[in-house]
């Protein structure tokens, strides 16, 4: 029943869909790395940075594969648009990224699957086994076409590193083009720019922004309006009431995504008042809290507290300041005060018309709202044994 304490109730007793095996060998590892290493940051052409941790961390190859079978199902479910990648290669996006974790017993939890993901130029630099599926595919595409990029212009900053793979677009560039076209559905002009641009798209088109073609909705319930979620909330007994996340549908930035929980064991949980100021009167799309792996200290050393904790700006009288060379750092299977969330690319493979598992990059910060934000710790994430 969609908006109802009865929907939120069959929330917490939903299972995951995707089970990965793991008789043999662990989902998730983290891989020995050199001593002394410190976090580094990244640049974007934008001018936006993320803090990049040297731990490994590696996903099983079971683990990619049941994340691949998560990306064809969402292939299969995504409404249609008219753009290049639905029309010549039957999928939303042919670049796609699933945000997840996994837990001990190998469930996979797919919080979303982003139809056009921030981040394979990054990746590609950080981990360079991952060009050859990139430049593979954009070889593919360019035997008709170009491939290029064209970032619309935003007074808000809007990280992106399409440019560190691919060409921005050029008044040369022929009528006949594929491209990634960089812009939000809020702003003005979106639907001019998306006019001329999403029969190019080998992302999304005017869909993107909108959380309900991301998210699993048989492991999720919608609201027409953060109230009506509240008053679900209010009318379950206290003893039922879970923890959700809550997303305002019509965004795709990390700030309009809430956590309440209904326990004190986790921090970073959101008061209602605080969720509802968030949503502003769109939809809301909750699923149940999955608790993120906690991360603890492996040993690593810094020279600037401020660089460790991955923060610009942070209040230096708090016990995130004081603890933040122990905060900022993760080993994935050990208890700690940080949480992490993969964040997996798949890129597809022509010939079969699903998204292979290629790399991906795990977010960490010392709060459970890990999901989209600017200020995480990054760290790499590849395929391989996990003994």
């Amino acid at each position: 029943m969609p908006g109802s304490s009865e929907a939120l109730q069959q929330l917490a007793s939903q299972e995951s869909p995707y089970t990965i095996d793991v008789s043999e060998q662990p989902a998730v590892a983290a891989m020995p790395r050199e001593p002394g290493t410190q976090i580094e940051t990244v640049e974007f052409t934008s001018g936006a940075a993320m803090n990049v941790h040297p731990q490994e961390v590696r996903i099983s190859e079971a683990a990619a594969t049941t994340i691949e079978d998560a990306m064809a199902d969402w292939s299969a479910a995504y409404p249609g648009e008219p753009t290049l990648a639905q029309e010549e290669y039957g999928v939303p996006a042919v670049i796609a990224r699933a945000d997840c974790v996994i837990s001990p017993d190998g469930q996979l939890h797919v919080y979303e699957i982003d139809d056009h993901p921030v981040g394979s130029g990054i990746m590609q630099q950080l981990i360079p086994e991952s060009a050859p599926a990139f430049g593979a595919l954009k070889d593919h595409i360019e035997k008709g076409r170009p491939l290029v990029t064209e970032l619309m212009y935003d007074e808000r900053p809007y990280a992106h590193d399409d440019d560190l793979w691919l060409p921005q677009i050029t008044a040369a560039t022929p009528e006949d083009y594929a491209i990634i076209a960089r812009g939000r559905r809020s702003s003005p002009g979106f639907d001019e720019f998306m006019e001329r641009h999403e029969r190019h798209s080998i992302l999304t088109g005017r869909i993107r922004d909108s959380k309900r073609p991301l998210v699993d909705m048989d492991i999720a319930t919608d609201f027409q309006h953060v109230d009506e979620f509240a008053a679900a909330v209010a009318e379950l007994p206290e003893d039922q009431r879970k923890n959700y996340v809550v997303k305002r549908e019509h965004s795709s930035r990390g700030e309009t995504v809430g956590v309440l929980l209904n326990s004190k064991k986790h921090r970073g949980g959101e008061t209602m008042s605080r969720i509802k100021g968030k949503m502003e009167d769109d939809n809301v799309v909750v699923q149940a809290f999955k608790e993120p792996p906690r991360m603890s200290n492996i040993g690593l050393t810094f020279t600037d507290a401020d660089h460790a904790f991955g923060l610009d700006m942070i209040d230096r009288s708090s016990r995130e300041y004081r603890d933040s060379e122990r905060n900022a750092i993760f080993a994935p299977g050990t208890e700690g005060e940080n949480y992490s969330i993969l964040r997996i690319f798949g890129v597809l493979d022509p010939d079969s018309g699903r998204h292979a598992v290629v790399a991906g990059m795990a977010a960490s910060r010392p709060n459970v709202l890990v999901h989209g934000a600017e200020d995480a710790t990054t760290a790499r994430v590849t395929v391989g044994s996990t003994k």
